[in-house]
């Protein structure tokens, strides 16, 4: 069966990909279409103190490499920045949009 479409999912951080998509990117995936993914922020930083941060982002990136592999996708890491978390809008659009054009080169 040869590749239909090639999908791109941008997300804030990981796990938005499968809570708001998982069932969209299963069944892209289901059709054969290539499914990749990036994100924008490391998904911790706004949440635990700078003790805590290193621990959990290897548990969150463990966990987004699981959803990966359960849902048939693919993360393009090389892709995915470390932008400041829950503050997206300090970010200016057209860095946002150079990580997106990046990605959607590859």
């Amino acid at each position: 069966m040869t590749t239909k479409n090639k999908i791109l999912v941008v997300a804030a951080h990981s796990d938005d990909e499968t809570f708001g998509c998982g069932g969209t990117i299963a069944r892209h995936v289901r059709n054969n279409d290539k499914v990749f993914c990036i994100s924008f922020t490391n998904g911790v930083g706004a949440r635990f103190d700078n003790n805590k941060n290193e621990y959990e982002i290897k548990k969150r990136k463990a966990s987004a490499l699981k959803a990966q592999k359960i849902l048939g996708f693919r993360w393009l890491e090389e892709y995915c920045a470390d932008l400041p978390d829950n503050s997206l809008d300090t970010v200016s659009m057209l860095e946002l949009i150079k990580i997106i054009e990046q990605a959607k080169k590859k």
